[in-house]
Formats: structure tokens, C-alpha cells, sequence
């Protein structure tokens, strides 16, 4: 099942609404995205906000 989640959204027609998608359905504990689950089509046409406190971000 783990591999469904991470080849929908690549063969999805909008990744930006797969990705939507991905969270609606996924947990909270699972709405973590990693770079590798990321296409290029998917970095160029999302925006990425960081949403860490100052400790979590000074964590890395």
C-alpha cells in the first residue's frame, strides 16, 4: 500500500492536486513529505512553507 501512496500523485495530470489529495486522505502523523517523494513538476508549481518553530528549525 505504501507504494500506492508514493506512485498516485506522480501519475496523477495535476500534481499539485495529487499532493492535495495525499493530505486530505493521509493522517496527520503521515502528512510528512519527504524531498525523494517530490517530482520536479511538483517543485516548480508549489509553494513550501516552513513551518517550524525557531528550536525545530535551529534542529535542522
Amino acid at each position: 500500500m505504501g507504494a500506492t501512496l508514493l506512485v498516485g500523485p506522480a501519475l496523477a495530470e495535476n500534481p499539485a492536486m495529487a499532493v492535495q489529495d495525499y493530505m486530505e486522505f493521509a493522517p496527520y502523523e503521515a502528512g510528512i513529505i519527504v524531498p525523494q517523494q517530490l517530482s520536479k513538476e511538483i517543485v516548480d508549481i508549489v509553494v513550501f512553507i516552513d513551518t517550524r518553530d525557531a528550536a525545530q528549525f535551529a534542529a535542522g
